[in-house]
């Protein structure tokens, strides 16, 4: 019975990129430009083999055999590098078949590997002038069972793409066959796949955090593929408020797995408001994960304001002074003070380096002469930035009673007292 999997057959059209990556403990940061985010699983070219040596383990964890040998047992025919008729899709050289008895191979190519694997691709041709020729392609599991056999029509000169799959995760064996023994080249092999995306984390600025104005950012975090060969990771920003079609703006690209600073942004210029970052790493075999915050650029003072008394009231006893202060930054200063109209000669009523709504803070009108004066409210936020003060004229008469609530006389105590200032200013 046959294991359910995938195998596929198509001409290839691209080769895999190898990447060079810097030693361990380095950043190799570029500003702008186009960044390496789809990197492809390195594949065995073998291209830096000699033409002739015998590829039986040339190839780290894999033994290459050509069976049965047709002349004379095993090994009489030897896997070797070739320079293909028909030539090569990447480079010039190939896996082929040493010829056998009298003038060609009857044998088929065998692949052992030395560890189960999920997943194995290679390119495979025939030899130019065979046209309509078939290959079989075999794969087998640890304990010799048939995984999947397909045949795959290859025109002579052609290369095809052959990936093999196993959701099991055990392919050990795979044998290539042309019956006529016009198989020629296997190239570009490519297995032990990292099938896990990379770790990308951003530290810090932690989320939503406060970027005063022109400020160079450090992104810290982590990038690294515990299980493969990390690749690099870009920096990228946008507008929280952006349309979802808006693109990205990439800020740098750096290369290798890193702990400490990954980037850094330079806000100069950058609009007031919420952004987000994004590092966007992939590793080896172009998987690619991200991390995403949102941080605040601060240019312009927040909020605040006087909602009660309102210009022109007149007030008297102690009272609530309405409104608030605040700032996505925080505050480092508010002040609530008063002067007699047309003064500079601020006394202050409260102040405080926090953002403070509803009740700004009470004012004890009874400790100061009746008449006409300023309400100042001023504040300034922890990036420096400050809006014109909060003016509010109001007059000030505790001369009788005013419907200022029962503590008549403000001291925050209702008694006698207040009831006898009532009862002094009744009229019939």
């Amino acid at each position: 019975m046959l294991r359910t999997t995938t195998m596929s057959a198509l001409i290839l059209v691209s080769c895999p990129l190898l990447l060079a990556h810097p030693a361990a403990g380095q950043r190799d940061v570029t500003d702008g430009g186009p960044s390496s985010l789809v990197p492809q699983c390195p594949a065995e070219t073998f291209e830096d083999f000699a033409l002739g040596a015998n590829a039986t383990s040339l190839v780290p964890g894999v033994t290459i055999t050509a069976e049965p040998g047709s002349c004379g047992g095993p090994g009489s025919v030897l896997p070797i590098i070739v320079a293909p008729s028909g030539g090569t899709i990447s480079g010039t050289r190939a896996l082929g078949l040493q010829t056998g008895c009298p003038d060609f191979s009857p044998d088929y190519l065998r692949l052992v590997l030395d560890e189960p694997q999920s997943e194995v691709r290679f390119v495979v041709g025939v030899e130019i002038g065979s046209a309509g020729l078939d290959l079989e392609i075999r794969a087998y599991d640890s304990g010799g069972g048939l995984i999947s056999n397909q045949t795959i029509m290859s025109a002579g000169g052609t290369r095809a793409l052959v990936v093999v799959t196993d959701f099991l995760d055990d392919i050990r064996r795979i044998e290539i066959e042309q019956p006529l023994g016009f198989f020629e080249t296997l190239d570009d092999l490519e297995f032990g796949a990292d099938v896990t995306p990379p770790l990308v984390d951003i530290s810090s600025p932690g989320f939503d955090a406060c970027i005063c104005g022109d400020t160079l950012v450090s992104i810290g975090g982590s990038v690294d593929d515990p299980d493969g060969d990390y690749g690099c990771d870009t920096l990228f920003y946008r507008p929280v408020n952006a349309d979802a079609d808006d693109p990205w703006v990439e800020l740098s690209t750096a290369c290798g797995a890193f702990t400490g600073t990954l980037h850094t942004w330079d806000t100069t210029g950058v609009p007031h408001g919420r952004y987000y970052l994004r590092v966007a790493g992939s590793n080896g075999c172009g998987l690619v994960s991200s991390d995403t915050t949102v941080v605040f650029v601060d240019r312009q003072f927040g909020s605040k304001g006087i909602s009660a008394p309102t210009a022109g009231e007149t007030i008297c006893g102690t009272i609530d002074v309405d409104g608030g202060v605040g700032d996505h930054c925080g505050i480092a200063l508010w002040t609530l003070d008063y002067a007699p109209a047309g003064t500079t000669a601020f006394t202050t009523i409260a102040s405080g380096t926090s953002g403070v709504s509803c009740t700004i803070a009470e004012w004890n009108t009874t400790k100061v002469p009746d008449g006409d004066y300023t309400l100042r409210l001023s504040a300034e936020d922890n990036c420096g930035h400050s809006d014109p003060p909060t003016l509010v004229a109001v007059t000030i008469d505790n001369s009788g009673f005013c419907d200022c609530g029962p503590d008549i006389n403000g001291d925050g105590v209702v008694d006698f007292v207040d009831l006898l200032l009532v009862l002094a200013n009744w009229t019939l």
